[in-house]
């Protein structure tokens, strides 16, 4: 459930920011206990104490304060288990572990604490499949920015990035920047993954009401809007859920994330003229994220429709042939299609355009294999 930024018209904008008032809360019962947001950052007395001991040691003065709030971090979390829980800035502490939404809060009350100013990034990355219950999820990336308060701007410049030091725990070539990220946003992100991992456990309810709460902060989030529309459905809403993706898709009508689901809802409803229509213009989007379009053919790829994954995977290309992803996929389903000759051509650009050892090792195994017929 990845969500990318665009710039809607203005008609679309106030009616995509209104989105709230027409959600029905109703259906999620009563609201249960939520954090308020005020609290994803605080941290405790104790470690309060323990950061600015370090922070103002009389050793670490001649250190520019923004390394040294990312100093501390390294230094602290050096047996960090980073897997796929979303956390507060204390429970990652207390845990020693959370996913890149909990180091990107922790980093934040850091530096709110030392007053240093800080931003955030997203970042879309070769997609890592999570499927639980009867649920697919997709991973996106975030990271923050600590900015260098001993930065000067002199009038009558213009400046393209301010210098500082990204925290992050993720470092790939196979990236794709989706755009910087408010605080708000980063706030409703947070809120997204707990709605996110209530609906793996099919806790419905609880999902809306965290998905609202996403939505107060970032009411044009695409994902959340998605996530709604996701939720409706398994409540069997299915209208509420088609009046979500409307409203999504007057926002972005080629976001795919959007599109698809939408098909598969109208598949749902028994609507196949109207899923078809909504095909055609999967097909003719323009959503300029490659990731997004590999989701695509890989799902493709998966349900043995080889054809039209190379046509989704060519799109991979086309935007961006620096990535092996691409390259790779077609090969694969051309292999699938007895077109080995052309199937090894591909591969051999992948290999190309490989930068990782580890994939550079399957590559050259699978080119090995097509060296056969």
């Amino acid at each position: 459930m990845v969500g990318c930024k665009t710039t809607p018209q203005t008609t679309a904008k106030n009616e995509i920011s209104n989105i709230l008032d027409v959600i029905d809360s109703s259906v999620f019962g009563d609201k249960p206990q939520i954090i308020p947001s005020n609290s994803i950052f605080t941290l405790s007395k104790k470690d309060q104490v323990q950061f600015f001991e370090y922070y103002n040691a009389q050793n670490h003065s001649d250190i520019p304060p923004h390394k040294r709030v990312y100093n501390y971090i390294e230094n602290n979390l050096h047996a960090f288990n980073y897997y796929g829980e979303t956390y507060t800035a204390q429970e990652t502490i207390n845990n020693n572990a959370g996913n890149c939404i909990s180091l990107a809060i922790l980093t934040t009350a850091y530096a709110k604490l030392a007053n240093i100013k800080f931003g955030y990034s997203e970042v879309t990355t070769a997609p890592v499949y999570l499927k639980e219950s009867n649920f697919q999820l997709i991973s996106n990336h975030v990271r923050t920015k600590l900015y260098d308060p001993t930065f000067v701007e002199y009038d009558k410049m213009v400046y393209f990035y301010k210098p500082g030091i990204i925290v992050d725990y993720f470092p790939s070539r196979n990236n794709w920047s989706s755009g910087i990220a408010s605080y708000n946003q980063f706030i409703s992100m947070y809120y997204r993954n707990l709605a996110a991992k209530a609906l793996l456990k099919n806790q419905f309810n609880k999902a809306g009401w965290l998905v609202i709460e996403s939505l107060k902060f970032a009411p044009q989030s695409l994902s959340a809007i998605n996530l709604l529309a996701v939720i409706y459905r398994n409540l069997n809403r299915y209208d509420l859920s088609e009046e979500v993706y409307l409203q999504g898709l007057k926002f972005s009508k080629d976001n795919l994330n959007l599109l698809t689901n939408y098909r598969l809802l109208l598949l749902k409803k028994n609507k196949f003229l109207e899923a078809e229509l909504i095909q055609e213009k999967i097909d003719s989007a323009k959503d300029p994220s490659p990731f997004r379009w590999l989701t695509l053919a890989d799902e493709n790829y998966n349900n043995q429709q080889y054809y039209q994954a190379i046509k989704y995977y060519k799109k991979v290309i086309e935007i961006a042939p620096y990535l092996h992803h691409g390259y790779a996929g077609t090969a694969k389903a051309l292999h699938k299609l007895r077109k080995n000759s052309a199937s090894k051509k591909f591969m051999e650009i992948a290999l190309e355009k490989t930068h990782e050892a580890k994939q550079e090792k399957l590559y050259k195994a699978k080119l090995a294999i097509l060296q056969k017929y």
